[in-house]
């Protein structure tokens, strides 16, 4: 892997920044029409320019907008500091950095990770989600599927770098056992992954083209569970937001599966009028929304009694199992049938509230719509969006900003509640289509990941740490500028 050094990746984003101010009028207009929100806050923003680092086709001097008299106090009170102490590291942002937008308009590249199998990296998952009173704590691990095995990541604790920790290979060319010491059953492309918690582990599940799931260890550094019932590629899993003994997979066959891992049963199997290609589950573990092949969105509730442990524990070991869902049964509704939202196929879906879901077709159409009424509340455009990208979007810890990737190797961070860009993030070297984005837990962090076998992670650089960098680039020329 190869891991470029910070100062060379700078002086390319700079050169990038200048190489892009050429952009056309008319998307200058949009950008500033996005960051002047009025004309009050316009006057505010001349008056405290922010520096910092745009990728593509975007200003290098950002306006901090704030959309409330509270928040335009603490502006006005930090231009007041700056203008009496010209010294910038004075300059206080802990208030600032509360905001999303403050931080995210100050992303600055720190690394670039390729991986060695040179294929595209098709999923990136954080395991956020751990369990209360778990002394295991793998909130920073993060893990990349892509060809056949999976990558896993320290995105936090080595001196806040990117460090890769295991690298699981189901191909039976590496270190991986099998279950049993036997080698895995198939060399396939893997296209997914989830993380299922555990109170002493962290467990992935992964799938791809092989039909199987397999669910492996990072404790022990091993495969455990092969799971097989699918007849077709393995596109999506999911952990179950209540039952961790649960999982949910997509498949190519037509079916949506639920999964007991730990006793290798099929539990339900919804037999779909479409492909499914994504799916995503709410956070009371009750319906699942699936997006498929054919642009319908189709909703399936998952039995009640998956989430109760006692009734759960019975009907596990009846002989009824697995239970199966048709197309006409209750546990099955196509949203959009009469008026299709989108058009070509679903690659990517999630929820973002209770009743409300957010989704996106190959090419480029995002929608956030309402799944009583079906009516599209927010659609999402930029021009960057215009070329046809199969790649999967990000949604944010607290569900107010997703991040998408572009065919041209940038990624758009825009703001749900307002329905507008923040910003776009890019780099000269990036120009390969980008496959997969995600939010940090905190949101000051994006990283993404590339057709080309490469991760970036950008990351919020204050005021301070910048005037930093630029003291030792001038003390240190013959160096910076190499």
């Amino acid at each position: 892997m190869e891991i470029e050094k910070e100062n060379d990746i700078n002086n390319d984003t700079n050169n990038f920044i200048n190489s892009k101010k050429k952009r056309s009028s008319d998307e200058a207009e949009i950008i500033n029409n996005i960051e002047d929100k009025n004309q009050e806050n316009e006057q505010i923003m001349f008056e405290i320019k922010r520096s910092r680092t745009k990728n593509d086709g975007f200003s290098v001097d950002s306006d901090f907008e704030k959309d409330n008299s509270s928040k335009s106090e603490t502006i006005n009170k930090s231009d007041s500091k700056k203008e009496n102490n010209e010294e910038e590291e004075d300059f206080d942002e802990t208030e600032l950095e509360k905001d999303h937008h403050y931080c995210l308009n100050r992303l600055y590249l720190k690394r670039i990770i390729r991986e060695n199998h040179a294929s595209p990296i098709r999923q990136i998952v954080f395991n956020h989600k751990s369990l209360p009173g778990s002394e295991f704590d793998a909130s920073n691990i993060v893990a990349t599927v892509a060809k056949a095995g999976i990558t896993i990541y320290d995105n936090e604790h080595c001196g806040n770098h990117f460090d890769i920790m295991n690298h699981f290979i189901l191909n039976g060319q590496g270190y991986l056992p099998g279950p049993n010491g036997k080698p895995p059953i198939v060399e396939g492309q893997m296209n997914t992954m989830c993380w299922v918690r555990k109170i002493d582990d962290a467990i992935m599940a992964t799938a791809g083209v092989d039909k199987v799931i397999h669910i492996l260890s990072l404790s022990y550094l091993k495969e455990i569970v092969n799971l097989i019932g699918h007849e077709d590629a393995i596109e999506d899993l999911k952990s179950h937001p209540k039952n961790n003994n649960i999982i949910l997979s997509s498949s190519s066959d037509g079916t949506i599966r639920i999964w007991d891992i730990y006793k290798e049963k099929c539990i339900c199997i919804y037999k779909l009028k479409y492909n499914p290609t994504v799916i995503d589950v709410d956070d009371k573990g009750k319906t699942i929304i699936v997006g498929t092949e054919a642009g319908y969105v189709i909703e399936c509730n998952i039995p009640e009694w998956i989430s109760d442990e006692n009734i759960y524990n019975k009907e596990i070991n009846t002989n009824d199992i697995p239970f199966i869902f048709y197309t006409d049964s209750k546990y099955q509704r196509i949203l959009n049938s009469e008026k299709k939202v989108h058009s070509t196929l679903i690659d990517s879906i999630g929820y973002i509230g209770n009743n409300n879901i957010l989704s996106k077709d190959i090419n480029g159409h995002i929608y956030e719509w309402d799944l009583e009424t079906e009516e599209i509340i927010k659609e999402f455009k930029h021009r960057s969006l215009m070329r046809q990208n199969r790649c999967r979007f990000g949604i944010s810890y607290d569900k107010s900003l997703f991040v998408v990737g572009t065919a041209f190797g940038t990624a758009l961070i825009f703001d749900l509640n307002e329905g507008k860009i923040i910003t776009e993030i890019g780099h000269k070297r990036s120009t390969d289509p980008v496959k997969c984005s995600i939010f940090t837990q905190n949101c000051k962090s994006i990283i993404y990941t590339s057709d080309n076998a490469t991760i970036w992670r950008f990351d919020y650089v204050s005021k301070k740490q910048k005037k930093e960098w630029e003291n030792w680039r001038h003390a240190h020329p013959e160096i910076a500028n190499k």
